[in-house]
């Protein structure tokens, strides 16, 4: 893996922030109401940090693609800025993404583009912006362009129907 050695240091900054935002986004997630305020200041303020070291590597490798900094540390890259406050930069990214297609987990494509598009106050296309109904205990889709076709949608990205990724998040929210 001819990528390890000329983008070493850039795959460590990547993989170390994206094991912050997960470690901190678990924190806020399980913390009460309270606490949360306090954690969410934090977390707000990392995603700005991860954003600015995304800014950065986009200058200095361009997108960390597959071939670049491998399958792992790409898509780590990608849910950094799928965290980020930043619009236009998620967009610029989706841009690099849809670009980079070949050399990239596929699915990313859809749910950046959700993510824009929900931000945006849009209709998504692919179903993976969902929401939690605490009395049915079930989640389902945020709004969703043309849902008799989404299922098509996303198996074109690599995702599972929209009926087995709702019984996924059901499942993971009781184990």
């Amino acid at each position: 893996m001819a990528y390890k050695s000329q983008f070493s240091q850039t795959i460590s900054q990547i993989n170390e922030a994206t094991q912050a935002d997960q470690k901190m986004r678990k924190m806020v997630f399980s913390k009460d109401a309270e606490a949360n305020g306090t954690l969410r200041h934090r977390l707000d303020a990392l995603d700005k940090k991860n954003t600015n070291l995304l800014k950065k590597v986009l200058e200095k490798i361009s997108l960390p693609t597959i071939s670049r900094t491998g399958k792992r540390t790409s898509c780590n890259a990608w849910l950094i800025v799928q965290h980020s406050q930043d619009l236009q930069f998620q967009k610029k990214y989706l841009r690099l993404l849809k670009i980079n297609k070949d050399d990239i987990d596929k699915r990313n494509i859809a749910y950046l583009e959700d993510r824009i598009l929900r931000r945006e106050g849009k209709p998504q296309k692919y179903g993976t912006q969902i929401l939690f109904n605490p009395l049915t205990k079930k989640h389902k889709p945020q709004e969703t362009q043309n849902p008799e076709r989404l299922d098509l949608r996303r198996k074109r990205f690599g995702l599972k129907p929209i009926r087995d990724y709702l019984n996924q998040a059901d499942n993971h929210l009781f184990t």
